[in-house]
């Protein structure tokens, strides 16, 4: 270890580069980890503050961007005793040049969920209209309201209004009418996500357990009980997982390519020690040792 540290010394713009270098790996990894982790705690904070009785998508699906509900199961929803309104959502992926995973949000009645969007520009978009509502995140990438964005090739949709929320997911959202939603992502008639709002004094967990009944690929859950977040949470922790997957992968080849390109410019280094009666062994447990210095360091 001692002749480890003094071997770093011997080429400090190298060990200091190489220092830099393991430093950004790990600081990739924790602020991607950090962002999974906010992702799933505004999830939970988002289906808290919204005034839903019962979450219905389809039993199968991991997140609600792989959720299909179509229309027959849609109107079925609907006409089920208590039910007041029940808000349709559609929401898709789109790659932009500036955001490869840009979600879209197809919302059936844009009055039921303006309560979380505080609008800061412009206005809704009138319904069965093409125009969409952006997140302040999307309008900080030069966006303004009456402003064309492309959200796929040759489909250009007019901003009709910025919005601002206390949900990051949202702020980084595109909102826009559901048949809009629907003819972009070639879903015409499926929906991922219905919020059932009740009448008062319904009976949400039996109305839950109704809809499971008749429609066995749906998967309903009561809010106000035990799992009532289960849907929503169920996308960030699938969420969260991949993000840190993602960080954990992304870190470790960051730090791995540059111990490796580290360990490449010291080939001549290396075989001077050998030449001199260094065993593999030797060599091996002295590059471990100043890795480690490295990742401490870094």
């Amino acid at each position: 270890m001692p002749f480890a540290l003094r071997n770093l010394g011997r080429n400090g713009l190298r060990s200091a580069m190489t220092v830099f270098g393991v430093a950004i790996g790990m600081a990739l990894f924790v602020a991607l980890l950090g962002m999974s982790n906010s992702f799933r705690y505004q999830i939970d904070a988002l289906s808290r503050a919204a005034s839903i009785d019962v979450f219905v998508q389809s039993r199968e699906s991991a997140t609600p961007i792989t959720s299909r509900i179509d229309r027959v199961q849609v109107d079925g929803l609907a006409e089920i005793a208590g039910v007041e309104d029940a808000i349709e959502l559609l929401f898709f992926p789109v790659r932009t040049s500036w955001n490869p995973y840009l979600v879209v949000i197809g919302v059936s009645s844009l009055d039921a969920v303006s309560a979380q969007l505080r609008m800061v520009a412009g206005a809704l978009p009138e319904p069965g209209s093409e125009d969409i509502l952006v997140g302040h995140s999307v309008a900080e990438q030069g966006y303004r309201v009456g402003q064309r964005l492309m959200l796929r090739e040759s489909h250009h949709h007019r901003i009709s209004g910025v919005f601002a929320s206390e949900f990051q997911l949202l702020n980084g959202s595109v909102v826009m009418p559901l048949p809009a939603a629907q003819a972009l992502a070639r879903r015409p008639d499926a929906v991922s996500m219905v919020f059932l709002r009740m009448a008062e004094g319904s009976d949400q967990a039996g109305t839950a357990r109704l809809i499971n009944d008749l429609f066995p690929s749906l998967e309903a859950v009561p809010a106000g009980t035990l799992n009532s977040q289960m849907l929503l949470t169920r996308l960030g922790q699938v969420s969260a997982l991949v993000s840190s997957l993602l960080a954990l992968l992304a870190g470790g080849i960051f730090v791995s390519n540059t111990l490796v390109m580290s360990l490449t410019e010291r080939i001549r280094e290396i075989g001077v020690l050998m030449a001199i009666g260094w065993s593999r062994l030797e060599v091996m447990r002295t590059l471990l040792a100043e890795a480690l210095l490295i990742c401490l360091l870094g």
